[in-house]
């Protein structure tokens, strides 16, 4: 698996590439599952806690709150300024 950015980095990378564009935890997870599937750090479940994480440290913000399939409030997420300046280090 060399050769592959860690789950959160990728993701955030992921969303730089959306220009600005907001992607429910699903969205984000589909859109990823062909690199990650098979990994104990991908799930459903634990993507949703990668994007707080990620959130946190305010690399991407939630932003048009809606109700998940389950009824559970989520976010759609979206990349910062300060995401797409961490990320200039990619290239």
């Amino acid at each position: 698996m060399s050769g592959i950015l860690p789950l959160r980095l990728r993701t955030v990378q992921y969303l730089g590439q959306c220009r600005g564009q907001a992607l429910s935890p699903s969205e984000i997870y589909e859109a990823l599952r062909p690199e990650y599937e098979g990994e104990g750090q991908f799930t459903l479940a634990k993507m949703q806690w990668h994007l707080m994480c990620i959130k946190a440290v305010g690399l991407i913000e939630g932003v048009d709150p809606f109700w998940d399939a389950d009824q559970e409030p989520a976010y759609r997420y979206r990349i910062t300024e300060a995401g797409r300046r961490n990320l200039a280090c990619l290239e």
